[in-house]
């Protein structure tokens, strides 16, 4: 039998698929050998994988398709792809348990080096000044995105955030800050094509980023409602949605 993901849970695998067959060496980077493929040649293979209709159990028993649907909005369930040889390579949607074995070993290998940052620390705002008034965010959770314009990483950018974001947004019992040392107009730009909705835009934050993201890479960091911070990674993972779900509904 063989398995892979569905394109819309295959740059999630892919995470935890390269750390577990690259070593680590010792610095929190994978090293080992490398494979890659163009946009042309995996949209050539996607385009040629044929379907069964329907989506299916593990026995690969047909099974409700809305209700498989609903289930996996809570990220408890993905829609994986089995094949089985002796079928002619025809593939079958089916739906899988969310495999969580490799969440512990994510966080550690993207948990920003600045130990103030790390989960479980008290989230100093003060290097914000005006931008976040302590009013604002009082007795609220918060959520800081910092991004760049054209970073590698989903192929959606921050579609799988604004969704699970805009599910919980209705209860302000949360703040969500996007900042960025980009211009206005260059962040504006970006934002056209990949939008973080629902969040207040800090721009030309060159000094926050050098605090508190200064390797040009993506950083979110949610805090509790004391601004204990719950969840703290570099990049853009992409168990990140599904644990901010998580945060976010127990809020």
């Amino acid at each position: 039998m063989k398995y892979t993901l569905l394109p819309i849970l295959l740059f999630c695998a892919t995470a935890a698929w390269a750390q577990t067959i690259l070593p680590p060496n010792g610095t929190g980077v994978m090293v080992g050998p490398r494979m890659s493929m163009s946009a042309a040649e995996s949209n050539k293979m996607f385009a040629n994988m044929k379907f069964a209709p329907g989506i299916y159990d593990r026995n690969l028993k047909p099974i409700d398709s809305a209700e498989a649907i609903k289930m996996t909005r809570d990220y408890e369930y993905g829609i994986a792809s089995r094949r089985l040889a002796e079928e002619g390579g025809l593939w079958y949607r089916v739906l899988m348990p969310t495999d969580t074995s490799r969440d512990a070993a994510l966080k550690r290998d993207f948990t920003p080096r600045n130990a103030a940052l790390q989960q479980g620390m008290l989230l100093d705002l003060k290097p914000f000044k005006g931008e976040i008034p302590e009013s604002k965010i009082a007795g609220k959770a918060v959520v800081l995105i910092f991004w760049y314009p054209g970073f590698r990483g989903y192929p959606n950018g921050f579609a799988e955030h604004n969704d699970v974001i805009s599910r919980y947004v209705g209860k302000e019992k949360f703040e969500v800050y996007a900042v960025t040392k980009y211009s206005r107009q260059r962040a504006f730009d970006a934002l056209r094509t990949t939008p973080i909705l629902n969040a207040h835009h800090i721009f030309d934050a060159t000094d926050l980023l050098a605090i508190y993201a200064p390797d040009d890479r993506p950083l979110i960091i949610v805090t509790d409602k004391n601004h204990k911070i719950t969840y703290s990674v570099t990049n853009n993972l992409g168990i990140t949605p599904r644990i901010l779900n998580g945060l976010l509904k127990a809020l």
